[in-house]
């Protein structure tokens, strides 16, 4: 009898070791990196709002990560003296780089990293940072 109650009470401790740290990683936040390069003269802002919110300030020449929700965000970027809008899909890692002020980025980039310009943004389906008219 004493051997049964020992086993049961294993089976359980076993099971409340298992089961707990599951449930607890459903409360855990979906997390992204977000990795912003500014090879602009002068500070990057971006604003990002969806259901969580950040300000993000990026000095001339530095290159900085963040780590976000997942999710898409309805963004507003000031770079280079000049303001834009539009969405930034955070789905998956993202990589942007603030080319220097007054040129076009000379292209797109590598998989998952978008050169931004805000006078020549790039647009269409498979641009995660995108603006909106």
């Amino acid at each position: 009898m004493k051997k049964t109650v020992v086993l049961v009470m294993m089976l359980i401790a076993i099971l409340l070791v298992s089961v707990v740290p599951a449930l607890a990683a459903e409360d855990e936040p979906d997390l992204v990196r977000l990795t912003v390069m500014n090879k602009t003269d002068g500070k990057v802002f971006l604003q990002l709002n969806g259901e969580n919110a950040y300000f993000l300030t990026i000095p001339a020449g530095a290159t900085s990560l963040f780590t976000v929700e997942r999710e898409e965000f309805v963004r507003q970027t000031w770079a280079c003296g000049a303001y834009g809008k539009g969405l930034l899909d955070m789905s998956s890692q993202v990589k942007l780089v603030f080319t220097t002020c007054g040129f076009e980025a000379p292209n797109a980039g590598e998989p998952t990293q978008e050169k931004v310009s805000l006078f020549d943004s790039p647009d269409g389906l498979y641009w995660r940072y995108q603006d909106v008219e």
